[in-house]
């Protein structure tokens, strides 16, 4: 029988050689698909940012239009005076209230996001999104208001007609 063993060594080195191999090209993946997540990581925080300005632009005026529209359609129907009435100016203030703590609060964007990790990234993404939500929530509410409020203006006016 052959001594099998420079067989076994020369198989031995290149296995060697090919798992160095192996972990130089999974290092470099690893840093690339890091890369690759910052940016993405960047780019959604942008757009966060831009989404979040747009629901931030306006929404104290847009607050004091449907306010003063509710009002206009509870003193139509008797109500503003009354207990209704109160509770509409109680839940306002309330909700402004909100809204002025909600825009202190509101994270700001930054020129530049190219020295924070990918962990701050995602940290801060997650305070864009959340203020981004509870912004959208109270939008929604009084965008309810307005709707209703303009039914039952539709509704009047086609009861006036008739």
């Amino acid at each position: 029988m052959e001594d099998p063993g420079n067989v076994e060594i020369i198989v031995g080195i290149i296995g060697s050689l090919a798992g160095i191999a192996l972990l130089v090209v999974a290092v470099y993946s690893y840093r690339r698909v890091s890369a690759n997540k910052a940016l993405d990581l960047r780019y959604g925080l942008q757009r966060a940012f831009n989404d979040h300005s747009l629901l931030r632009n306006g929404i104290d005026q847009f607050l004091d239009t449907v306010n003063q529209s509710h009002e206009r359609v509870m003193a139509a129907r008797g109500q503003l005076t009354g207990g209704a009435g109160q509770i509409w100016t109680r839940e306002f203030a309330d909700d402004k209230n909100t809204l002025t703590r909600l825009l202190g609060m509101a994270p700001q964007a930054q020129g530049d996001y190219e020295q924070l990790s990918r962990f701050e990234l995602e940290a801060q993404l997650v305070l864009v999104h959340r203020s981004s939500g509870e912004l959208r929530t109270l939008r929604e509410k009084y965008q309810r208001i307005l709707e209703d409020d303009d039914k039952w203006r539709l509704m009047r006016e086609q009861q006036m007609r008739s």
